[in-house]
């Protein structure tokens, strides 16, 4: 932030193409963001520490298509002193747990080919073009995704 020593945060901001609000957080600490300390994890204890490992994962090993909602139904009935709150956490660590340890996943490797307008092609050869003792005729340019065509008796005397 060169510009800094002649201007405002949200002027150099502006002139250095990033957010004001990066501009201002670069004030408080010049380090690179690889450089900084890490954030200080979870801000409270786990709520599912106690029997995620020893009561969930069992319950989706032998029923893999319990719904989330379900299982914390059966958590909230064994362990009363368990919140409403951790309803969403349970759901995010089930989530995890079922990428990780779940079915296999059918994997699709989509191949769409764009189709671009200033793109053409010329088909293999056909009756009008001499090739050796043959001679073969051409039907003309085709050009990828257009409903483009010229037709055959107007080819025959272009290329005839």
């Amino acid at each position: 932030m060169t510009f800094r020593q002649s201007d405002g945060p949200a002027v150099s901001a502006a002139k250095a193409a990033i957010s004001t609000a990066t501009a201002y957080r670069f004030e408080q600490d010049h380090r690179v963001p690889s450089s900084r300390e890490k954030g200080r994890g979870r801000r409270r204890p786990d709520p599912l520490a106690d029997f995620f490992d020893a009561e969930v994962v069992p319950m989706l090993t032998a029923a893999p298509e319990l719904r989330a909602v379900a299982i914390f139904d059966e958590m909230r009935r064994r362990h009363p002193e368990l919140s409403a709150g951790a309803r969403r956490t349970l759901e995010r660590r089930i989530r995890a747990w079922r990428a990780l340890h779940g079915a296999d996943q059918e994997v699709i490797f989509r191949q769409v080919v764009p189709i671009s307008r200033d793109l053409g092609c010329y088909p293999p050869p056909s009756p009008g073009w001499k090739i050796g003792a043959l001679v073969q005729r051409h039907n003309g340019f085709q050009a990828v995704g257009f409903d483009v065509a010229i037709d055959p008796r107007i080819a025959a005397g272009l290329f005839g």
